[in-house]
């Protein structure tokens, strides 16, 4: 299992637990999970989802993956942030 543990000022803010489910083929398949704390910056709540990675090519370095990875997570935070704008009659 990949982790992957985000702080500000030694602060944990995020996290993602990021695990093989195809046996380490080649060209593999991840569970993903990833979790943020609440923010009175954003006024988000506390975020979590799950979702997979499929296809990943392994002989790519970890951070391709890590990449991967963090662009779905900033997407669906991304999202639900503009979501609760749109609510509060803010965007």
């Amino acid at each position: 299992m990949l982790t992957i543990d985000v702080k500000i000022n030694g602060r944990l803010i995020s996290t993602a637990r990021i695990l093989n489910i195809s046996g380490l083929a080649d060209v593999s398949d991840y569970a993903c999970k990833v979790e943020s704390e609440p923010s009175k910056f954003t006024g988000l709540d506390h975020q979590s989802h799950a979702f997979q990675v499929n296809h990943h090519h392994r002989e790519q370095s970890a951070w391709a993956l890590v990449a991967e990875v963090a662009q779905r997570a900033a997407r669906r935070e991304n999202g639900a942030m503009v979501a609760a704008m749109e609510a509060a009659g803010a965007a």
